[in-house]
């Protein structure tokens, strides 16, 4: 009896030690796993915890981990880039590092098999050629206030189309220098034919291995997507005055610089121009010109009206730090809470907001129910007209936000009254002579959603220049070689991206221990409230199940109360409940901006 009683005392102390050695691992792994990335710094971190644990000997130097980082990145350069010749000034050439799209989607489907069954599932068909989105935008490193000009690129990506695209979704397929910029021949434009022309091997077709399958695909330029400098840039265009804004318009630019230099007889100047392939940009313009809907007249951009209604909020008394604290409501927010301090005066010139696109939009709900609901009667009053110009503002954004999150039809003609009758109200507010021409390209959002059933909505790529910057000041040192680092760079954060993504709809926990339903483009959250996109009926996630016939929602629904404004609903709790089965690709439904529970009333904004 002793002998046994020794033997479980004997077990029951191993195991406790066993215990005990596996929470001083987790203890000293876990801290390191919260830090994003995997660059040598990281790795040197977590060698030094595992080497205090007394779970490794002699780690690895610094140094050399950040050798092999290197090796790593210069061996995948090796693998998927190809150089294309860039024609230069006093007949130089330079060699620029294009990524091979086909063969990035294979080694990041090779490092992912999710996102590779995905590609399979909604990207590749046989027989079928693949549309593909490019995207080229100028990043400038450093933030509005402070702008690291001497890092300035082009940088230019592809998205697959079925992806629906997201900030997950794109490639980094070349970076080009401001200080290579100034020698190209051509320019951008004369760059963006030869990225075209290098990208033919993917244009012709080859045959990939994507989830242990082999499959022949064939990539077909589906839309260009850019903003009105993007479009000039890269098309050889020159604007005019900004008086013709849009290209969706045929009045964007008024004519290519090749057309006008020679009107113009100025044959020395258009000797730049020599190597633009007419053919490789008329794939652009084929996708990007409408000649049916042609207006004489610009319309503006968001933030410069914004600003100006700011600017007359000041002149009333109304000072923006006042305004920061009126925000400042106890509400939930769907994405992280927007910085109130983009709304500092530092961050306005004298016509335009120089927060990012992506606050500008997270803040404009917030300024919307504030100027309905809050602001003081006497200003009202005194600005009557500039309140109910960007009430219509808020009206526009709100059904064109709608509209690319539920993909609902039935939102179009909506869309198209509202922006009739905010482009009215502007002009006879603030005038024809306040209206600019950047980011014009979403005043055509219900043309290419006719063309295409989806919105492109270039805020995801926008998110991609974060990347740029980060890379720009954290690692990139020496900008002679900026445009390697940057390819090696970016995939390795787009691979990190798509391994955090969820690719397909599954039920999980987030925040907090919550339960939700999370794929790669939604996330439907226990307490957060959806909307119908008829905006009659709204019901708050009560639990997620999933089912074999698939996911389901258990919503306790509200009944309308009132339409405070566009947008902007009160919502009373009733005695339903209802059960909604939900898909990837979910149509029809909206996730609100933000909200706020009351006892038994809900308010949703946006």
């Amino acid at each position: 009896m002793d002998s046994l009683q020794a033997l479980a005392m004997t077990e029951s102390t191993s195991s406790s030690s066993a215990r005990k050695r596996q929470r001083e691992i987790r203890d000293a792994v876990l801290p390191c796993l919260g830090h994003a990335g995997t660059n040598a710094g990281h790795v040197d971190r977590t060698l030094q915890r595992l080497h205090q644990a007394g779970i490794v000997e002699k780690p690895p130097s610094k140094g050399s981990v950040r050798h092999r980082d290197y090796r790593i990145r210069k061996d995948w350069l090796q693998e998927t880039t190809m150089t294309a010749t860039l024609p230069l000034t006093d007949d130089r050439e330079h060699q620029w590092p294009v990524v091979d799209v086909l063969k990035a989607t294979e080694a990041m489907a090779e490092a992912n098999p999710a996102y590779g069954k995905k590609l399979l599932e909604a990207v590749f068909r046989v027989g079928q050629e693949t549309s593909i989105i490019l995207y080229c935008d100028e990043a400038t490193p450093g933030n509005p206030l402070a702008p690291c000009v001497q890092r300035k690129a082009y940088l230019f990506y592809i998205g697959y189309k079925c992806m629906r695209p997201r900030p997950g979704s794109w490639t980094t397929v070349a970076a080009l220098p401001s200080n290579l910029l100034i020698d190209v021949i051509g320019g951008v434009a004369g760059a963006t034919t030869v990225l075209l022309r290098a990208l033919t091997p993917c244009w012709n077709g080859r045959t990939l291995l994507i989830a242990g399958q082999r499959i022949f695909c064939k990539l077909r330029l589906e839309a260009f997507s850019g903003d009105e400098a993007g479009l000039a840039a890269c098309l050889a265009a020159k604007g005019a005055s900004g008086r013709r804004p849009c290209w969706l318009c045929s009045n964007l630019i008024s004519k290519l610089c090749r057309d006008q230099l020679l009107e113009r007889g100025q044959a020395n100047v258009l000797n730049k121009f020599v190597t633009i392939d007419e053919a490789a940009l008329s794939k652009i313009s084929a996708k990007i010109w409408d000649g049916d809907t042609n207006r004489e007249e610009p319309w503006h951009s968001q933030n410069c009206e914004v600003c100006m209604l700011l600017q007359a909020f000041n002149q009333q008394g109304l000072s923006n730090q006042a305004l920061q604290e009126q925000l400042s409501a106890p509400l939930e927010f769907l994405h992280n809470r927007p910085k109130l301090r983009t709304l500092d005066k530092n961050f306005f010139s004298e016509k335009l907001w120089k927060a990012d696109g992506q606050d500008q939009v997270a803040m404009m709900p917030l300024l919307h129910f504030y100027i309905v609901s809050v602001l003081d009667v006497a200003i009202k009053d005194k600005l009557s007209e500039q309140v109910h110009c960007f009430q219509l503002l808020c009206k526009r954004v709100f059904y064109l936000e709608a509209l690319r999150m539920s993909r609902d039809s039935a939102l179009l003609p909506l869309l198209e009254s509202a922006e009739k009758e905010h482009h009215e109200a502007f002009a006879t507010v603030w005038g024809l002579a306040e209206m600019r021409p950047k980011h014009h390209y979403s005043r055509h959002q219900v043309q290419q959603f006719r063309q295409h059933d989806e919105i492109i909505d270039t805020m995801n790529t926008e998110r991609r220049h974060q990347i740029y910057k980060t890379l720009c000041n954290n690692k990139i040192k020496d900008v002679r070689h900026l445009e390697w680092a940057v390819l090696a760079g970016s995939f390795f954060n787009e691979k990190e991206v798509l391994e955090a993504a969820t690719w397909n709809l599954c039920v999980t926990t987030v925040e907090n221990g919550r339960k939700a339903a999370v794929c790669a483009w939604r996330r439907y959250i226990v307490g957060n409230p959806i909307v119908v996109s008829n905006l009659e009926t709204c019901g708050v996630i009560e639990d997620v199940q999933q089912t074999e016939a698939g996911t389901l929602l258990v919503l306790a629904m509200y009944n309308l109360a009132a339409v405070i404004d566009t947008g902007i609903m009160q919502w009373t709790r009733s005695d339903v409940q209802r059960s909604l089965e939900i898909a990837e690709d979910q149509r029809n439904v909206l996730l609100p901006a933000c909200w706020k529970f009351a006892g038994p009333s809900l308010l949703t904004l946006w």
